[in-house]
């Protein structure tokens, strides 16, 4: 996942998770900061992305992605508020919603979909792995 910041103080950094440092800075060259500089910026301990579009399956976030770094300063977790709803592979090619049990095509290898009907982001899990989560 990717993040730009635009908040006070940002300076237009472009984050990646996984890397410490800034990965880019969205100003003219003339008055971006110098990249050993930009080396040296952190993100805080525990922060949220207010807004984004998730660049694997296009699903847009509104003030819902709480964010942690480990204790180097990466970033390294990202958890959607409210979280993705389970859907429900039928039919081998299939995925159903469990949310408003519309089913629409399975395509992999992608794992998260957006459901055309309740418009909420959907993970896809096997019939057989949900039966033995429910059996455990």
């Amino acid at each position: 996942m990717g993040w730009e910041t635009r908040n006070e103080g940002s300076c237009f950094f472009v984050w990646q998770q996984g890397i410490t440092a800034p990965i880019a800075q969205k100003v003219d060259s003339e008055i971006a900061t110098p990249l050993e500089r930009r080396a040296q910026f952190r993100l805080p301990s525990e922060f949220t992305i207010s807004y984004g579009k998730c660049q694997q399956c296009g699903y847009k976030f509104w003030d819902n992605v709480r964010c942690t770094n480990d204790d180097s300063g990466t970033w390294r977790t990202s958890r959607l508020i409210p979280p993705s709803v389970v859907g429900i592979v039928i039919d081998s090619d299939w995925l159903q919603c469990l949310e408003c049990c519309d089913a629409f095509p399975l395509r992999p290898p992608k794992r998260l979909y957006i459901c055309p009907s309740c418009q909420r982001l959907v993970h896809h899990v096997s019939r057989e792995s949900n039966n033995e989560q429910r059996n455990t």
